[in-house]
């Protein structure tokens, strides 16, 4: 995400034939998995694992090993979820209308808006007839707080953050 390294993205090295060499590596905290003293020509380096909140990627990618050191650029995708807000008249089955959420992360100040990767507060949301609210496209992870920002008219507000993990 963003171009940074990731650790614990796990490979397996294949020869020409496909045939693996060695054991799997997993990348460190530099993002980087290398291995040492091949013989020049064709390799393929597949990964198996990738970090957690993020999708593998299956290709099998070829390599030339025709120099000393050889660079693959290796891209994955984040997992995305959504997070759904049901809001009920206390002790009632009876959801409500018009309420209003925001998403937030906890961070050394307090409590802060839950950003995009591009950087935009995520917006908040209005419950709908069916007492409702979906944020879609959500990073996944467990640092997120649902908390109510507007009650519905004629009700109170649940002053509590809660904690939302995806």
């Amino acid at each position: 995400k963003g171009g940074k390294a990731l650790s614990g993205a796990t490979f397996k090295l294949y020869d020409a034939q496909k045939k693996a060499v060695g054991g799997p590596i997993t990348t460190g905290t530099d993002g980087k998995a290398t291995w040492s003293h091949l013989v020049y020509g064709t390799y393929y380096v597949v990964e198996t694992a990738a970090p957690v909140g993020y999708q593998p990627d299956s290709t099998w990618h070829e390599v030339s090993v025709n120099q000393q050191t050889v660079l693959l650029p290796m891209h994955n995708t984040p997992v995305n979820g959504s997070i759904r807000v049901v809001k009920k008249a206390a002790e009632e089955e009876r959801t409500l209308a018009g309420a209003q959420f925001e998403l937030l992360v906890k961070t050394a100040r307090g409590y802060e808006r839950a950003k995009t990767e591009d950087g935009e507060e995520i917006p908040i949301l209005t419950t709908d007839a069916n007492g409702m609210a979906t944020w879609a496209g959500i990073d996944y992870g467990d640092y997120y707080y649902v908390h109510e920002v507007m009650p519905p008219e004629g009700y109170l507000a649940n002053d509590e953050y809660v904690p939302i993990s995806l």
